[in-house]
């Protein structure tokens, strides 16, 4: 994958962020004060995306061929847990009185979770196919 096209994806995924964090917002008054989690992940997981990519790319032209699977395993360990964190944290700073204060964060999650998977998997494909010639 080029790298105009990753961030043009990436462009495309956090306009849809920040559009659900809107929708939040108007239709759904009770987690307006926690939309700001919502941003905090769309911050996160832009660097993190950007810094997957990278790391893709490199190890896609690697000559061991499960590093990019390895590496896609790591990925998501590593949003896992950083994304706990990252909710146990708010939870305890700001104490939220609803459980739903994680759904903003929660659909960032997935909209970027989607994006790198796809990404990553064309980068597979490549590499696969550059191996086949």
């Amino acid at each position: 994958m080029s790298s105009a096209r990753f961030y043009l994806g990436l462009a495309i995924v956090l306009l849809l962020a920040v559009v659900s964090q809107l929708l939040f917002g108007w239709f759904l008054p009770e987690l307006k004060p926690f939309i700001g989690l919502g941003y905090v992940a769309m911050v996160y997981f832009t660097t993190l995306s950007v810094l997957i990519y990278y790391l893709s790319k490199r190890l896609g032209t690697h000559e061991n061929p499960y590093l990019l699977l390895y590496l896609t395993y790591a990925v998501i360990l590593f949003k896992l847990a950083s994304s706990v964190v990252i909710v146990y944290a708010f939870k305890r700073h700001y104490h939220p009185d609803t459980r739903y204060f994680v759904l903003p964060f929660i659909v960032v999650y997935i909209l970027f979770t989607i994006f790198e998977t796809a990404y990553m998997a064309k980068s597979g494909r490549l590499k696969s196919s550059k191996a086949l010639n």
